[in-house]
């Protein structure tokens, strides 16, 4: 059954065969527009989202209505702040890394703790590690780093925060020089305010920066210049390079820097001359070495008294590094940082600058002073 039409029906057809409307032909016209400008079907009055985007990626746009041109994209004040620090960093670190690369092929005058030290003048002649006796940089790795080579950061972290908490458990106790100090853990030095040793020492990276650049006196400020300063240099300066710099800055007596005027001063020979005993004593000298004397007969002076000084060079030197780098003990240590021949191989250039083969002057006027030569 039919429907009959309505009137409604004939106005409907009637007005499409008449053509769209005026809206419909306004939606027709700006699909097509954005057909032709690839942006696909959107409202002609709306934005499109990229251009919207330019538009708030705009360098001089206004970020913050009415609160000036300086709030702008990448002119806000704390914008600019950040930037100029970081280009600050930046220029620092490359500076700082130029620097201590340079020390690969240069060595300093003098370093801090030299500059420090009441006795006046100090004496110290640089030596080339290729007239070192290989007993003398292994007697140094054995004592003092035994995993440098082995080691690609310049500290044991672990061991460093140990030390750290150690420094500052015994500043809070005002503990001293004449103070005693126990081999205890943290826990049991807190219990019983003990002033407690250090449980480990510095590694030669450390102990280098802090020679070089640093004060005497400790404190937590200069442990954290510590910190900063010995990645950068870790970074830049070769392993024998740092033992070679090491070795030559080390002090050996109140006023004595180096193995070239300790290996003299001792024992009246060059450092390429030294036996397994010999590096072992200097070894043991290096935590006390404003403590150490001469005997008459030479090398230090031993009194069996148990003193510190005793058990360092006797205990930790004598016994402990002379046997562990005797005969070919000492190239287990020297092949980790780069060193397998010995000082012999290098007898050719025995009389050159840094080689060390006579006694330094001020050697000699020392020893004539304390009445061991004349």
């Amino acid at each position: 059954m039919s429907r009959r039409k309505s009137s409604d029906d004939y106005a409907w057809s009637h007005s499409l065969s008449d053509g769209p409307g005026p809206r419909v032909r306004r939606i027709i016209e700006g699909t097509r527009e954005n057909l032709q400008r690839g942006l696909g079907h959107r409202d002609p009055v709306e934005q499109p989202r990229r251009e919207w985007r330019q538009e708030w990626r705009r360098p001089d746009r206004d970020v913050f209505p009415g609160r000036g041109a300086d709030h702008a994209v990448g002119k806000h004040p704390r914008f600019r702040r950040l930037k100029k620090t970081g280009k600050a960093v930046v220029a620092v670190t490359v500076v700082m890394l130029l620097y201590f690369a340079s020390l690969n092929v240069r060595a300093p005058g003098s370093t801090a703790f030299m500059r420090a030290n009441e006795a006046d003048p100090v004496i110290h002649e640089w030596v080339d590690i290729d007239h070192m006796s290989r007993y003398l940089i292994a007697g140094a790795i054995v004592h003092e780093d035994s995993r440098m080579g082995e080691r690609f950061a310049p500290m044991d972290y672990g061991a460093f925060v140990d030390r750290a908490r150690a420094h500052l458990h015994n500043n809070g106790l005002g503990c001293g020089a004449d103070d005693t100090y126990h081999v205890v853990t943290l826990d049991e030095a807190t219990a019983g305010n003990l002033c407690m040793r250090d449980p480990s020492g510095s590694t030669i990276p450390v102990q280098l920066i802090k020679n070089l650049y640093l004060s005497p006196d400790g404190g937590a400020f200069r442990k954290g210049l510590e910190f900063a300063l010995v990645h950068p240099f870790n970074l830049v300066v070769s392993d024998e390079r740092i033992l070679e710099m090491y070795l030559n800055y080390a002090q050996f007596a109140p006023d004595i820097y180096g193995v070239c005027a300790a290996h003299w001063y001792y024992f009246g020979t060059p450092p390429h001359e030294s036996t397994p005993t010999q590096a072992g004593m200097l070894a043991g000298m290096l935590p006390l070495p404003s403590e150490v004397r001469r005997a008459p007969e030479g090398g230090p002076l031993l009194t069996g008294d148990g003193s510190r000084v005793e058990r360092s060079i006797q205990w930790g030197g004598i016994d402990r590094v002379a046997p562990e780098v005797a005969g070919d003990g000492w190239l287990r240590y020297t092949s980790t940082i780069g060193i397998e021949g010995t000082a012999g191989d290098h007898a050719a250039d025995r009389g050159r600058p840094g080689s060390c083969s006579t006694m330094p002057q001020e050697v000699r006027d020392k020893l004539i002073d304390e009445g061991f030569a004349v």
